[in-house]
């Protein structure tokens, strides 16, 4: 068992009061142009602006303009005082880790030994959400890995042996934010949003971003059995055996789904007030990832180690490994984009995006 605590400290310049009311500060050398000015992204052409003194120039927007989802974000994070002085915050990070292990063997007569092994490793990272600063947006995660074996080894004689085994692997793994807190269908956006509600990520460069990972589940499992015969006889080593093994990955991962938003410079040539406007400078949402795997895996080998003499051996043999494809267990995804031009909706799937 071992907890570790830490801290990650970060520096943000955040939307401030004087940005609130429409002011933005830029630098220029002599009179501001559409090069260096806070442009509006809509007329191509520099906000009204004023000098504040030397280089220093503040532009004025129409608080009318700004974006109501931009608007509706400052409640969930801190604002700065008028000045837009860098906030420092830390960010939690708590983690658990569980680890255990057990092991039995006992012989059973002369000829036979069993053997039973159970291994557990949990890890448990502890989410963070504080609904007034998002800043600290941690999402939780747990994994839990285990395996079981059994074995049984079975002399026949002094020149037969026996070794068979079977073993179960599991891991089992969930993340995503704690629940209770938003996604950017809260703040307003318009966009299809997953069941539960995540901040995937939204930044605003140079400046402040957040989020974290939306909800996941991802579990793997595979059972093995395998068997092992050795023969010695003379100056022949031969072992001769099977293994097999079935395989199945299952996949609920809602990556992408909430949507990434990115504010930068471009056009305007202020990042904050590209947010303020919520004018994007890259904007990325997906399907998600959904799997259900199966695969096999089988092989079978024959080899010699043969003692030509007390200062030659040869080893040989032979395996047999086919390649067998993994299968799905019966999904399948197709984008069209012509469909999704014209609007066109699945009549299978009729709450499917367009072209999806």
């Amino acid at each position: 068992l071992r907890d570790t605590a830490a801290t990650t400290s970060n520096d943000s310049s955040l939307p401030s009061t004087a940005n609130e009311a429409g002011l933005f500060q830029f630098t220029a050398t002599g009179t501001p142009t559409t090069a260096n000015c806070v442009v509006n992204p809509n007329t191509k052409q520099c906000f009204p602006y004023t000098n504040i003194s030397g280089n220093l120039w503040q532009a004025t927007i129409p608080t009318g303009n700004f974006d109501k989802a931009s608007l509706a974000l400052l409640k969930y994070i801190p604002v700065a005082s008028a000045s837009g002085t860098p906030f420092s915050y830390l960010q939690p990070n708590s983690q658990n880790f569980d680890e255990g292990i057990g092991r039995y063997d006992q012989g059973i007569g002369s000829k036979d030994r069993i053997t039973m092994r159970y291994y557990i490793n949990k890890f448990h990272l502890v989410g963070v959400l504080d609904p007034t600063n998002y800043l600290t947006y941690q999402d939780q995660s747990d994994i839990t890995y285990q395996t079981a074996l059994v074995s049984e080894t079975h002399t026949f004689n002094e020149h037969w042996l026996n070794n068979f085994i079977v073993n179960y692997q599991r891991e089992g793994s969930v993340r995503g934010p704690l629940p209770g807190g938003i996604d950017v269908g809260d703040l307003g956006v318009n966009i299809w949003q997953p069941a539960f509600p995540s901040i995937q990520s939204i930044s605003v460069s140079g400046n402040f971003s957040f989020g974290q990972n939306p909800h996941a589940t991802f579990k793997r499992s595979n059972i093995t059995l395998s068997d092992d015969v050795h023969w010695v006889k003379g100056t022949h080593d031969v072992s001769f055996g099977f293994h097999g093994e079935l395989a199945r990955v299952d996949v609920v991962n809602q990556n992408g789904q909430p949507g990434q938003f990115t504010f930068a410079s471009t056009t305007t040539n202020n990042a904050m007030a590209s947010f303020f406007l919520g004018y994007m400078s890259a904007f990325s949402q997906s399907a998600g990832q959904f799997q259900d795997n199966r695969a096999k895996f089988i092989g079978t080998y024959l080899q010699d180690s043969w003692k030509i003499t007390p200062r030659f051996t040869v080893d040989y043999g032979l395996r047999w490994e086919p390649f067998i494809p993994q299968t799905d267990a019966g999904r399948m995804g197709q984008f069209n984009p012509a469909a999704y031009a014209s609007g066109r909706i699945s009549s299978v799937y009729s709450k499917a995006p367009a072209g999806l």
